[in-house]
């Protein structure tokens, strides 16, 4: 309720004569805060394109060959995690099926195991960036609860399996130490951005029953601060892991895929390979060959 609330952000609504939260401003457990990455009557209007930050006043100057801008923070690296993870579970696959490894079937599941949690994590990365606490806060943190925690499994997964393909004489001991040292980092900051985060949201609880706002300004501004920085540690660390593929993706050879197709089944309906069959009795193993690129 926000009916005795005067101040900067809440207005007087005409018709019930009750207070609501001004335009560019959206109601947050019974206070008005301005809108980020969005606009009008409680912030129902993502930024557009190209555009982010308060009231949507800032513009994103970076290329869109390398950069995606996002609503909230402006000028984002874009990073094609799925694609990794797929291309990291081929290799590995791979290495399992043409060479001796010591309980191949085992590590096999494992590769399984490790493209599943990395397609998931993938997808959490997806929903972070696209549904914004703004206005889509549930799907934003499902999001990232799928990139965060099934991000640090697939991280440790992948560890071990480096430490797997280096004791059967493959890859580089410099890429398992450095995964090790990145998976550790990120549990790190994972851990500890648990804990700040909680520590926030009960004591920002607190405050609100005493009719304060906006603390993470003032009194809350250490652990809001260490809360959001371990956020970012914790998104660069699971994105930066990828970049240890680098040096093992130097020995991929990627082929496109060859399609055979049949003309006579698709020109004109169809029809063109039944009055073929009804003169000459052919069957359809007559084919005409194409290459299709990815």
């Amino acid at each position: 309720m926000m009916t005795n609330r005067t101040g900067h952000g809440y207005c007087n609504d005409r018709l019930t004569g009750k207070m609501r939260c001004c335009n560019d401003y959206r109601n947050v457990s019974g206070r008005c805060e301005h809108c980020i990455g969005a606009f009008g009557e409680n912030c129902s209007w993502p930024c557009p394109f190209a555009f982010f930050g308060y009231k949507c006043k800032e513009r994103c100057n970076c290329s869109s060959d390398t950069h995606w801008c996002d609503n909230i923070s402006g000028c984002k690296i874009k990073v094609s995690v799925g694609i990794n993870v797929w291309v990291r579970y081929l290799f590995v696959k791979e290495i399992f099926q043409k060479r001796k490894v010591k309980d191949v079937t085992y590590w096999q599941k494992v590769d399984i195991a490790g493209i599943i949690l990395g397609f998931l994590s993938a997808l959490g990365i997806s929903m972070v960036a696209n549904f914004q606490t703004v206005v889509q806060r549930g799907p934003h943190y499902v999001g990232a609860g799928l990139a965060f925690g099934l991000g640090l499994a697939y991280c440790w997964l992948q560890t071990r399996l480096s430490w797997k393909l280096r004791s059967e004489t493959y890859g580089h001991r410099l890429v398992a130490v450095t995964q090790l040292i990145n998976s550790t980092a990120l549990t790190v900051f994972l851990i500890l951005f648990s804990i700040t985060k909680i520590i926030y949201k009960i004591n920002e609880a607190k405050d609100l029953k005493k009719g304060l706002k906006d603390t993470k300004f003032t009194s809350l501004r250490g652990v809001y601060l260490a809360s959001t920085i371990s956020e970012w540690l914790v998104a660069t660390s699971v994105l930066t892991f990828a970049l240890t593929f680098i040096w093992d993706f130097r020995a991929l050879v990627m082929e496109t895929p060859r399609v055979n197709v049949n003309f006579n089944m698709i020109e004109n309906g169809g029809t063109k390979a039944s009055s073929q069959k009804a003169k000459e009795g052919t069957d359809d193993t007559n084919m005409n060959s194409i290459n299709v690129r990815a």
